[in-house]
């Protein structure tokens, strides 16, 4: 993500700041930043089947190792009953907040992807050059800045 991010703004960099450059370059972010984490977000919900499948065998291998009795079977869950289950089970955020699984993840790339949006947009408000915006976008993908809910008013 952050190649197609300097590769977007190193079109742009030696071009005269304009509202038709600056609405450009919003919308070439914006569906560099979906596509992204849209993907992102794919991959991750694929390798947590994968997790929680390996996390079902190593339950029942334990169980049937540990069980003393003969006549004792454990039957391990499939990959999409384990999955069901996480996403049926609420995830807690805090003392008294819940969330389900894939309106976490739906939240997860939106909120990642308004963000990058707003800085880019706050950027071309506030004066900052092209230069400036992508090093504070560039920060931001990299995680210097951990959060999704600072705010950004460099």
């Amino acid at each position: 993500m952050i190649h197609a991010k300097r590769k977007i703004f190193n079109k742009y960099r030696h071009r005269k700041k304009t509202k038709t450059t600056q609405k450009r370059i919003e919308a070439e972010i914006d569906e560099a930043t979906r596509f992204h984490l849209q993907s992102y977000i794919v991959e991750l919900k694929k390798t947590n089947r994968e997790i929680g499948a390996y996390e079902a065998n190593f339950a029942v291998d334990t169980l049937d190792n540990i069980t003393l009795t003969d006549n004792f079977g454990a039957v391990t869950a499939t990959a999409a009953q384990v999955n069901s289950l996480a996403m049926l089970t609420p995830v807690q955020l805090g003392d008294s907040s819940y969330t389900a699984y894939s309106t976490m993840m739906s939240n997860y790339w939106q909120k990642w992807t308004g963000e990058v949006d707003g800085v880019v947009k706050n950027g071309f408000v506030n004066g900052k050059t092209i230069d400036e915006i992508s090093k504070i976008v560039l920060g931001q993908l990299q995680l210097e800045k951990s959060t999704t809910s600072k705010k950004y008013t460099k």
